[in-house]
């Protein structure tokens, strides 16, 4: 199993963040490794991350149509009969991925130390606009892996490698709402 295989393509960015089309995907892959070592680890846990990839990079089909909607996203049911829809680890990745890839992507390390480059018809961005736009990234590749968390919770059954808080009398608040979640 190869940990450094990439969850997700340049094409997966398509229709969700401006990924320009000379984009140096190279630079890229990076920032989809980055998102998937430390975010997506921190978020689904290591164990069940191996499983993961075990399941894209193995021969098993039944296993890796197990995880299809883990990493696509789909309608399911919760715990108490309602119908949820979650995003997908890919979703969520691409967010996670262009957060860290607008930061520091534009930097280039050269004899000189770390430059950006700067031509005659270009001015970088000011950093406070990047941090904004970083951090809108990461609030919503959070949201995403929220609804894979819970999509998770809800068929826990079939992932026993997944840690996460899947109950007991938690109550989050989401957008005005509160979700119980009840034991099982």
């Amino acid at each position: 199993m190869n940990c450094d295989y990439l969850l997700i393509t340049k094409k997966d960015f398509e229709g969700y963040v401006k990924i320009r089309e000379s984009c140096d995907y190279g630079t890229l892959s990076q920032f989809i490794l980055e998102a998937q070592d430390n975010d997506l680890q921190r978020v689904l846990g290591n164990a069940f991350m191996v499983d993961l990839f075990d399941a894209l990079q193995g021969s098993d089909e039944v296993k890796a149509a197990l995880y299809a909607p883990v990493m696509d996203g789909g309608l399911f049911t919760n715990c108490v009969d309602e119908t949820m829809s979650s995003k997908g680890v890919k979703r969520a990745l691409v967010h996670y991925a262009y957060a860290a890839y607008v930061m520091d992507g534009s930097y280039i390390d050269s004899v000189h130390g770390l430059v950006q480059k700067i031509n005659d018809n270009s001015i970088p961005v000011p950093l406070g606009e990047l941090k904004n736009l970083h951090d809108r990234h990461v609030r919503i590749a959070s949201n995403y892996i929220q609804t894979v968390k819970d999509y998770l919770c809800a068929n826990i059954s079939l992932f026993p490698l997944y840690k996460g808080d899947c109950g007991g009398d938690l109550n989050r608040k989401v957008r005005g709402s509160t979700i119980t979640y009840l034991e099982r």
